[in-house]
């Protein structure tokens, strides 16, 4: 939608629809509501600058791993060999070449603070969390 807006378009909503228009009036897209989404009507898209059906893409079995929010191996393997996703479509190997970094420091622990600190006295003087969360593949 940041795109489109500075292209300069405006989004209008009606009853049940929605149509992208652009600043000269012309409706570029639009789109009907099916419960809580709106659902975009591509039969009369026009091939432009602001809305194009594109041809999924071949992809290194890497890179869709990285796509996927780092998901685990087999699981991208499945996805691909039984066809469960329209698009993931990969070339070569169904193996991560080397090592994913990200992978690797996402599972990396903390060693123990064995340094005595200074010892707070108020609540909420010094507060602990964890911005990592749990990271399983």
């Amino acid at each position: 939608m940041l795109k489109l807006g500075e292209k300069g378009t405006n989004v209008s909503f009606n009853n049940n629809s929605a149509a992208v228009i652009t600043r000269d009036g012309t409706k570029i897209l639009t789109a009907t509501r099916v419960g809580q989404l709106y659902a975009i009507d591509t039969t009369n898209w026009k091939l432009n600058a602001f809305a194009m059906e594109t041809q999924g893409s071949v992809a290194s079995f890497d890179t869709w791993h990285q796509q996927l929010g780092h998901a685990g191996v087999d699981s991208v393997k499945e996805l691909i060999t039984k066809r469960l996703v329209d698009g993931l479509n990969t070339n070569g190997e169904l193996v991560i070449r080397g090592r994913c970094e990200d992978c690797i420091f996402g599972k990396h622990s903390t060693h123990p603070f064995n340094k005595p600190g200074m010892r707070k006295e108020e609540v909420l003087e010094r507060v602990h969390i964890d911005i990592w969360g749990p990271a399983r593949t």
